[in-house]
């Protein structure tokens, strides 16, 4: 610390002593220790000034007010106050996008488009080799789990994935679908995302 940063630092302290003045452990007790060199850094003001960072304040040079015009960041203000509100991303106009990503799975193809029918190939892993799964497909406009054929047989291969094709008619409606697999003894689930469009 030197010149104005220093003599502001000896002006202010926590009152331990009942004295006149403050001592350097009041001065300490209220500041800190200085944490960087003092520099010259842009504050959330838009402020370009001389500051230097303690352990419980941020000392900024205000020599457009006067030569040795110190005055402290306003942290709590830049810590707590509201933060605009992003603006929206704007829907894409391709039906493909925003598909989720699979967990713990492939699919192929995702966005399936037309009246007409659609065979997906899925693949999940991360099961127990051999074990019994159960899988299902959720039209996620409303929650209801639909019942699609899904082939591929009932367990997990030896290397514990489980490759399966799922037949779409052209009469199934258009929107978000999640295809669940889960293996039975083990919990582990694998899901898959895919549009009709």
């Amino acid at each position: 610390m030197c010149d104005a940063f220093l003599r502001y630092w000896q002006s202010y302290g926590l009152e331990f002593d009942g004295r006149r003045g403050f001592s350097e452990a009041e001065s300490l007790a209220l500041f800190g220790l200085p944490l960087t060199e003092a520099r010259v850094e842009t504050n959330s003001s838009g402020d370009t000034v001389l500051t230097q960072w303690f352990e419980r304040a941020r000392f900024e040079l205000h020599s457009r007010l006067g030569p040795d015009v110190v005055l402290l960041g306003l942290l709590g203000r830049e810590a707590f106050a509201p933060q605009p509100t992003p603006r929206p991303t704007p829907p894409s106009a391709d039906p493909c996008a925003n598909i989720p990503p699979p967990v713990n799975a492939f699919i192929d193809p995702a966005c399936i488009q037309g009246n007409t029918t659609a065979v997906v190939t899925v693949l999940g892993y991360g099961f127990t080799p051999g074990e019994r799964l159960g899988a299902y497909v959720t039209f996620m406009a409303t929650g209801e789990v639909v019942g699609l054929p899904i082939t591929g047989g009932d367990e997990a291969q030896p290397d514990g994935t489980f490759l399966g094709k799922l037949q779409l008619s052209p009469n199934v409606p258009r929107g978000l679908y999640a295809l669940t697999m889960e293996g039975l003894q083990s919990g582990n689930k694998a899901i898959v995302y895919f549009r009709k469009v």
